[in-house]
């Protein structure tokens, strides 16, 4: 019944986003006992933060103090909030980040430095090694995120557990000019993910969007991450033939595996507030603002 009430959800698309609650209670009503499958949280707070520099953000993007915090230790909270455990999480960071952010984290956690600004899933590739073994779920989330709530990574985890097939669960929410529009087929599969930035991608509107966190099966996506590297790395140039120069995730991801069976399981249960980042000194007040309102 579950399973059947969700791909309805997903189906409707946009019009449906007036059933979230309903979705999102039948996923909280799962008990812990069906979400145990492992987690190992991977936050991602490298890059060079070259925007938020010239908008005035005197500090690396993921330090920016959101109501006194900085965002990467919102992010940490929530993880914890969400799951009373998980493997250590790996905080993948810039050598431009790495003192900063070391000084400010006192819990357990692993650091990996990404040495160049390659992109985001270049950063997550680095975590290879390090998860090489590991054969449940990474949560991959930006350190600049700090308004995704524990609820949402609950259950996404849910819908993991749900629908088993899927390598790759992306929450996501509809929201006027989407950053990274998602677009969908008649039948609500998952066709594409656009990047509005990078890949100049036109943003619509209105449309669906992912909101900075990801589940995915690890296995499964250093192997995507592996050949998309394969596919789109200039050795001799020492970059990737991307826009940029860079290979990005999620939208490299969802794009390789909506090519794919089953492809992508992506399911409107954020609030559109969710999805707000940093990446100017403004989005600080955003995130400060639709915290405050979320935690009412």
């Amino acid at each position: 019944m579950w399973r059947e009430a969700i791909e309805e959800f997903n189906a409707l698309g946009c019009e449906g986003t007036k059933f979230r609650a309903g979705v999102n209670a039948l996923l909280d009503s799962i008990s812990p006992r069906e979400t145990s499958e492992a987690v190992w949280p991977v936050i991602v707070a490298a890059g060079r933060g070259t925007r938020s520099l010239a908008s005035g953000l005197a500090v690396p993007k993921p330090l920016a103090p959101i109501l006194g915090t900085p965002a990467i230790l919102h992010v940490l909270h929530n993880l914890r909030l969400a799951f009373e455990q998980t493997r250590p999480p790996i905080v993948i960071v810039s050598p431009e980040t790495e003192s900063q952010i070391r000084s400010l984290i006192t819990e357990e956690v692993t650091f990996i430095v990404q040495p160049l600004a390659l992109g985001t899933a270049d950063a997550v590739l680095r975590a290879q090694e390090q998860m090489e073994e590991f054969q449940g779920r990474a949560l991959v989330i930006w350190g600049t995120q700090p308004v995704i709530q524990p609820s949402t990574m609950r259950r996404s985890l849910a819908l993991a557990t749900l629908f088993p097939a899927y390598e790759i669960v992306v929450p996501t929410t509809y929201k006027p000019r989407p950053y990274a529009p998602l677009l969908r087929d008649e039948g609500g599969r998952v066709q594409t993910a656009r990047e509005t930035y990078q890949e100049k991608a036109c943003q619509p509107d209105f449309g669906e969007t992912n909101v900075g966190m990801f589940l995915l099966k690890s296995e499964e996506m250093f192997r995507a991450l592996t050949d998309l590297k394969k596919q789109y790395w200039n050795e001799r140039d020492q970059k990737y033939e991307r826009p940029g120069g860079e290979l990005g995730f999620p939208n490299g991801l969802i794009n390789y595996f909506s090519a794919r069976t089953p492809g992508v399981f992506a399911c409107p249960i954020a609030d559109s507030r969710e999805e707000q980042g940093i990446k100017t000194l403004a989005d600080v007040a955003y995130c400060e603002r639709f915290i405050s309102e979320l935690t009412e």
